[in-house]
């Protein structure tokens, strides 16, 4: 039998901790997979976690270079934050729990990976702060940015340029 896990918030509807898949070795075998593979990533294109500022530290730290074990995390981060390495440990933990990490155990040694592109992550929070503070609207976030932000001509070029391609 081949056993699967896979973090319960990849799968909305169950309440375990994890969701564990045990496929019988059958002439069904391949399809089985094929199955649970494309949910995976259906479910993975809508459900990309929410993550705290300190988890997008140690996520970019992942993101950076990866797999690295929880020793490694913890040296990345020991010049930028003055965090107890429990603390670090605490936050994969966490990021772990809410299925943006996924941990791979060899020996005593825990090796830690992102699930998710940090490109897939600021999407998810780019939209949730454009619903939350600006109600889903565009044109009042640009505003407000233009208004009461310094901006470069650099960056007015570069803004008009990045509507004119949106325009065609």
């Amino acid at each position: 039998m081949l056993e699967f896990r896979f973090p319960a918030t990849l799968f909305g509807a169950f309440k375990q901790k994890k969701v564990i898949f045990l496929l019988a070795k059958n002439n069904y075998r391949r399809s089985y997979i094929r199955e649970l593979t494309s949910l995976i990533k259906q479910q993975r294109m809508t459900r990309t976690p929410g993550i705290s500022p300190s988890e997008w530290k140690v996520m970019k730290v992942l993101w950076a270079k990866s797999p690295l074990t929880a020793v490694e995390v913890v040296q990345s981060l020991a010049d930028a934050e003055d965090w107890h390495p429990n603390t670090i440990k605490t936050l994969l933990t966490r990021l772990c729990r809410k299925g943006a990490v996924a941990v791979n155990k060899h020996k005593s040694l825990y090796e830690y990976r992102p699930l998710f592109t940090e490109a897939e992550c600021v999407q998810t929070e780019s939209k949730s702060f454009l619903d939350r503070i600006f109600g889903g609207a565009v044109r009042p976030l640009l505003v407000h940015f233009v208004e009461k932000q310094k901006v470069s001509a650099d960056d007015i070029d570069e803004l008009k340029k990045i509507l004119r391609r949106k325009q065609k």
